[in-house]
């Protein structure tokens, strides 16, 4: 596991606990540091949220490099389906709503609505349409996987192949959808300081 007080750097930077505008990572970095100790001061409690996002894409790009195509599908939704729902918990707690809408929240609405109104009713972009279009189709194939339904093939025509995912779901255009959501964080959520939590 990541060490933990890079991921409460990480969280306050995510949660929004400190203004980064115009300022240097040396200053975001006290900043992070003042806030840290104060708050074990005056209530010796820290709270923190475990990041499961790297292992998911390693696992799928793993499976992708095994030529293992099912199951590479299965960890990129994975993957994608955590990244949202930190952007609504994330949103949530930025606005100070009650942290208790989250889960209702990420339970009442499914992956289109997460990639387009909610995210405008939080006041962040839109999904493009291209990207929208990668994770509609990867969600519809690990639908159907997880939720097999043993459908049987026609040996004669020959119609069932184990790359048959791989004509309904470009894993390739998945990956440049990834490094899309990934830089989106960055700019949307840290203010492309990200990186400052590994400093600390």
């Amino acid at each position: 596991m990541k060490d933990p007080l890079k991921i409460i750097a990480e969280n306050m930077l995510r949660d929004g606990l400190l203004d980064i505008s115009n300022k240097s990572d040396e200053e975001i970095l006290v900043e992070i540091k003042n806030i840290f100790t104060n708050h074990l001061k005056n209530s010796g409690e820290i709270e923190f949220s475990i990041d499961h996002r790297k292992g998911l894409l390693s696992q799928a790009r793993k499976f992708r490099k095994e030529k293992n195509l099912f199951y590479s599908n299965v960890f990129y939704s994975l993957f994608i389906e955590h990244w949202f729902n930190n952007i609504v918990f994330v949103s949530i707690r930025r606005k100070q709503f009650n942290t208790a809408y989250v889960n209702d929240i990420i339970r009442n609405t499914n992956i289109k609505s997460k990639m387009t109104w909610l995210l405008e009713l939080f006041g962040l972009e839109p999904i493009p349409e291209k990207h929208f279009d990668v994770i509609s189709k990867l969600f519809e194939n690990r639908n159907s996987f997880v939720h097999y339904k043993w459908k049987s093939f026609n040996l004669r025509k020959n119609d069932f192949s184990e790359n048959s995912i791989k004509q309904l779901t470009d894993l390739e255009q998945v990956e440049k959808t990834v490094k899309y959501l990934q830089n989106y964080e960055n700019r949307k959520i840290f203010n492309s300081k990200k990186s400052v939590a590994r400093k600390f």
